[in-house]
């Protein structure tokens, strides 16, 4: 199934005629999915968000097949990729035969490996313009002729989600959309990649290719931004981290935003809390020494002892 059929069949309220619907790319993509949940919410009354890990897997078997005073409803289960690999196993194998009452939709990565007959919606594919009306028509109510305009073809090359964050820009921008993108386009898009790619080789600690990144994006902002930028990422790392060793996935997940895709997969394991929690104390007195005009090779300082594991 086509994103576009699926979101024509929501807008038509029309049965989406299968039982199981998987969303499927490399990446979840959040800010795509927060709008896609709050309008299926809005829209329809018999829509639910389930939140696995509240749920056992007896419980959620009973969820599946009973309705209340006739009811069906559309659930949503969110990311199962990130379900144990029992759980994950026990799910698959039970939407290859489920029939229903209800309508199941959820996220899968697509490095799972599974068979199924039910509809699959590929997210990373590329969108035509025509997809792109439809997409912003449902979210929006409005049409992406002013994101076409301002974006031009570049929206090509963009994300999901970075469609949907420039789209809202451009519904609210107006007749400003010409300096947006002289002044602020390639701050938000190109940055968005090398700062990902920054991030992710400082916590997998891949020496060479985080100071060549960072060689090529130091002189872009100034001291204040990278402390503020690092101890975001330091904050929302120590939280994956705690919560991931309590098993609390979901909202892991949640607090993952803006991490590297590789944080949340496997370089979680690779430090603790106790260690970002001393490099995040260790990155306020960088930040209170570079704002009374220390030395800015204190974020160097910083850098060497996350690398060389020293905190």
């Amino acid at each position: 199934m086509k994103l576009k059929t699926f979101l024509l069949k929501c807008s038509n309220q029309q049965p989406l005629q299968s039982p199981v619907i998987y969303f499927k790319s490399n990446e979840y993509p959040l800010l795509f999915f927060s709008q896609l949940v709050a309008k299926l919410k809005k829209a329809n009354p018999f829509f639910k968000v389930i939140n696995l890990q509240e749920y056992d897997w007896s419980q959620l078997q009973a969820t599946l097949a009973t309705t209340f005073l006739g009811s069906v409803q559309i659930l949503w289960l969110g990311d199962i990729s990130e379900l144990s690999v029992s759980y994950k196993k026990e799910l698959l194998e039970h939407f290859k035969t489920y029939s229903g009452p209800h309508t199941v939709l959820c996220f899968i990565n697509e490095k799972e490996q599974f068979e199924t007959q039910s509809p699959v919606i590929i997210l990373n594919e590329p969108l035509s313009p025509a997809d792109l009306d439809n997409l912003f028509e449902f979210l929006w109510a409005t049409d992406a002729r002013r994101f076409l305009g301002m974006i031009k073809q570049n929206y090509k090359t963009l994300s999901l989600d970075m469609i949907i964050l420039l789209g809202q820009y451009s519904i609210v921008l107006g007749d400003k959309t010409e300096l947006f993108m002289r002044t602020w386009y390639e701050k938000i898009v190109q940055p968005e990649e090398s700062l990902f790619i920054l991030a992710q080789s400082f916590f997998s600690r891949k020496k060479d290719m985080f100071y060549r990144t960072w060689i090529g994006l130091k002189n872009d902002y100034s001291e204040p931004f990278w402390t503020v930028y690092w101890s975001e990422q330091l904050w929302r790392a120590y939280h994956v981290v705690m919560l991931r060793n309590k098993q609390k996935l979901q909202e892991a997940k949640q607090m993952s935003y803006r991490l590297p895709f590789s944080f949340m997969q496997k370089d979680w394991q690779t430090t603790t809390g106790k260690e970002l929690q001393a490099a995040h104390d260790f990155l306020y007195q960088v930040d209170c020494h570079v704002k009374t005009g220390g030395s800015s090779l204190a974020l160097e300082l910083f850098y060497h002892k996350f690398m060389n594991k020293e905190f």
